[in-house]
């Protein structure tokens, strides 16, 4: 995770409701990803990261900072970056808001 997001923090219950959104630089994105949809996130990059994939999206379930899951689709993209050969643009919409409430 590069850039900080208030939004991104609010999802993954982190300093729920704090305006200091710094704590998510330099983690993988990967670690908010349920186990056993690890391998499939994995997958799923690589290949919408080939040459002229368009935009992809994927179902997962998601881990809080809690460890509480929740589902939520991805959407996967890569941009031209400046300091690296690609980046990575990742789109969250979290399929179930009710989902935490319920568990």
């Amino acid at each position: 995770i590069k850039t900080p997001s208030r939004s991104l923090l609010d999802m993954l219950m982190c300093h729920f409701g704090s305006n200091n959104a710094q704590t998510l630089d330099g983690m993988l994105f990967s670690r908010y990803i349920a186990p056993q949809d690890q391998q499939r996130f994995t997958d799923f990059i690589a290949e919408s990261s080939q040459a002229n994939a368009p935009a992809r999206s994927l179902h997962v379930d998601m881990k809080d900072s809690s460890g509480v899951t929740f589902s939520a689709e991805l959407f996967h993209v890569t941009v031209p970056s400046l300091t690296s050969e690609h980046e990575h643009l990742i789109g969250i919409s979290n399929d179930s808001s009710g989902d935490r409430l319920e568990r």
